[in-house]
């Protein structure tokens, strides 16, 4: 059996969730952090503190006008977070980092099976590699590796990037592989823009927003992309729970939350003496 790596976005999992059913849903989110395979690991990924400065040192208007969420969320939020440390799963915030980075890195450098639970479409352009999947409860009508060009030209209202005005899905879906790359390459500053505008003849009030805008378009390319998190910083924002179901229950029943029954001792006992083999055969 392969190893496999089940990563989960946490701002985004747990305030779907958390705006559908409230505080009653970390009971089942719990349960469901608890790996009871052997060769399965299950990671919460979180974003770090300062985790926007990244990109707003590029583009400072990034994700603006979002909104807050509210307080009790926010709380709950790091009541499940420190409620994860009752499971056997990863709880991951690296400082300085988004969530999607850290996602991003672990799953290009699993050599297993990774399964990302998120409904963010940045992550659909990591499934080129066939290990990797996500769940995502949304269809898209474009290529996973064509996704970081289609937020850039298009735009991404969720973190606030314009794209070109007037450039929608129907003209994105057009574009042949040629065309694709000149765009591309106007981006990255290896072709002028006007240039590739007139190759790709362009409407004059579509080339008139897209020269106008570049720098911007320009940032908002890069700010898409799932930058890499250097090894010892993902190291260092690693915490490893320790499974214990009736201390979670514990901490639930506090706040009046009900649960189901939660794993046994029996369960508990199962997964350390498999943690155990595994140990003894490496």
């Amino acid at each position: 059996m392969n190893n496999t790596l089940r990563l989960i976005d946490g701002n985004n999992l747990f305030r779907r969730l958390f705006e559908k059913l409230g505080p009653v849903a970390m009971p089942t989110l719990y349960q469901e952090s608890i790996s009871n395979l052997p060769t399965q690991t299950i990671a919460w990924v979180w974003d770090g503190r300062n985790s926007k400065a990244r990109r707003r040192a590029i583009f400072p208007d990034y994700k603006e006008g979002r909104a807050p969420a509210s307080d009790e969320f926010y709380r709950s939020r790091e009541f499940f977070k420190e409620l994860l440390g009752h499971s056997n799963c990863l709880n991951i915030e690296c400082e300085g980092w988004e969530a999607d980075d850290v996602i991003a890195t672990m799953a290009k450098g699993f050599e297993g099976d990774v399964l990302i639970n998120s409904n963010d479409a940045d992550f659909l352009t990591l499934t080129s590699k066939p290990n990797i999947r996500v769940l995502h409860e949304k269809e898209f009508d474009v290529p996973a590796e064509d996704m970081r060009l289609f937020k850039a030209l298009v735009g991404d209202q969720s973190d606030n990037i314009k794209g070109i005005k007037g450039y929608g899905v129907s003209k994105f879906k057009k574009l042949t592989a040629l065309e694709k790359n000149l765009f591309i390459d106007a981006l990255e500053g290896k072709r002028d823009p006007e240039e590739v505008a007139e190759a790709l003849a362009l409407t004059p009030a579509v080339k008139a927003n897209w020269i106008e805008n570049i720098e911007t378009i320009r940032k908002g390319w890069q700010i898409i992309e799932l930058y890499d998190v250097p090894l010892d910083e993902l190291g260092a924002g690693i915490k490893v729970g320790q499974l214990n179901p009736t201390a979670a229950q514990q901490r639930l029943a506090a706040l009046y939350i009900p649960t189901e029954p939660m794993p046994g001792a029996d369960v508990v006992a199962r997964l350390r003496a498999e943690q155990a083999m595994m140990n003894h055969a490496m």
